[in-house]
């Protein structure tokens, strides 16, 4: 995926089927279908693996956990796989959105084995079954990657989880955990929604003084690019 990140296509939907092969996915090309493409196919790898790092991506302003575009995973080359949670149930996707089986923890790290409550103000990190490759750090070279996770009020009212902004990093050796027994993990449901801008911000929209552009997006529709800008993803 990170790979894939650094290469420009002409069209937007060919970002997709080129990694059809390198993941043994098979699914119909659908020109016109656009960045839909690309959730197509991390939905099929969510049904053929149980490797977490097709969650492993950074981004902000989003609402769910798979991202739309693969430049998200631009600063993911370094993620690999670590089990630390074999016997985790693997994920699905229902129409409730994908359904997920989350160790909770809560962010001022705080935890007590079923113990805590869930309210909407409730932040909590997810540790995934993955980290970053640090040989040389020895701190953050055992520590998995893991997903904030909060509560959000949806537009029709209801409480949907969601995860905000970018990953994190956390030891679960920390944990104490003498046997995964003690594990109390949670099924959540994680709806695949777009950013929507309420009412109240249209004051905060009209203060920006940037905005960001998908530059293959303006190719596709006739445009030329003669000069842009790249933001590091990281950067504040």
């Amino acid at each position: 995926m990170s790979w894939e990140s650094r290469r420009v296509t002409t069209r937007i939907e060919d970002q997709t089927y080129f990694l059809l092969g390198l993941f043994g996915v098979h699914m119909p090309p659908l020109y016109g279908e656009g960045e839909n493409a690309f959730m197509r196919l991390q939905l099929e790898i969510i049904n053929k693996t149980d490797d977490d790092s097709i969650l492993a991506w950074d981004g902000d302003g989003h609402h769910g956990l798979l991202t739309p575009s693969p430049f998200a995973f631009f600063w993911s080359s370094s993620v690999v796989r670590d089990v630390w949670d074999p016997r985790r149930p693997p994920h699905s996707i229902s129409s409730k959105g994908l359904c997920v089986h989350f160790l909770l923890i809560p962010n001022d790290g705080s935890y007590i084995f079923n113990k805590f409550s869930v309210n909407k103000n409730s932040e909590f990190v997810a540790p995934l079954n993955c980290r970053f490759n640090h040989p040389y750090d020895e701190i953050n070279h055992k520590k998995v990657i893991a997903l904030p996770m909060y509560q959000r009020i949806s537009t029709e009212g209801t409480l949907e989880w969601d995860w905000n902004e970018n990953l994190q990093q956390f030891d679960i050796n920390s944990m104490g955990l003498k046997a995964l027994e003690e594990v109390n993990r949670n099924m959540l449901y994680v709806p695949q929604t777009p950013w929507v801008f309420s009412e109240d911000s249209i004051e905060e929209k009209t203060n920006f003084t940037q905005i960001q552009v998908k530059i293959d997006s303006l190719r596709v529709i006739g445009f030329t690019v003669e000069q842009y800008l790249v933001r590091e993803l990281n950067a504040i």
